[in-house]
């Protein structure tokens, strides 16, 4: 992708008036690529979202994966990323008596925002839309039975996405999470 000047012309003099500033043009850089309107669109889109939080654990599950997978919410979409990291703490921390994960629910400021949203671009393993959100249902997990937060896609595929959870702890910071991404679309069985 490569930045090009445009030409540039020298300042002309205005020859119909008695008053006469010429000034240079300004020179305006622009992307010469075919992607060049959808690297606009998500620099925008980037912008524009803001980060509502999430957390990683070694307590849940990705349906057809190994343990240690993290939930993200912006105001815009869910993103799913694998975490080896939180499969680890979740050992640890099983083997020291508790489960361990980072609960991030906390007010960025701006850029912050802006940076988290791109850590977490670069990390996704999946990520969904709101507009394309057509259910969230979860399921407390208990003694007997695991839990889980299927996000069920409507406009894209028609396909389900399911994160099984096996902690009371990290149900209930999915739930808060879930509800501040979309209160009217979230089933709680």
């Amino acid at each position: 992708m490569g930045l090009r000047p445009p030409p540039y012309s020298p300042p002309q003099a205005n020859t119909h008036s008695s008053f006469s500033t010429a000034l240079p043009k300004r020179r305006a850089y622009s992307i010469t690529n075919d992607i060049s309107g959808s690297l606009s669109v998500t620099l925008t889109r980037i912008l524009e979202e803001q980060y509502l939080g999430g957390f990683e654990s070694g307590r849940l599950v990705k349906a057809g994966s190994i343990a240690g997978y993290g939930i993200y919410a912006t105001d815009m979409r869910i993103i799913g990323v694998k975490s080896r990291k939180a499969l680890l703490k979740g050992l640890a921390g099983a083997a020291l008596g508790g489960v361990t994960g980072a609960y991030l629910g906390m007010r960025l400021s701006k850029d912050q925002s802006v940076k988290m949203i791109q850590e977490l671009d670069q990390r996704k393993d999946f990520e969904v839309a709101k507009s394309d959100v057509s259910n969230l249902e979860l399921k407390k997990p208990s003694f007997w039975s695991r839990g889980h937060i299927i996000i069920i896609i409507t406009r894209q595929t028609g396909d389900a996405i399911k994160i099984i959870i096996a902690s009371k702890k990290d149900f209930k910071d999915l739930v808060s999470l879930m509800s501040q991404f979309s209160q009217a679309q979230m089933t709680i069985r």
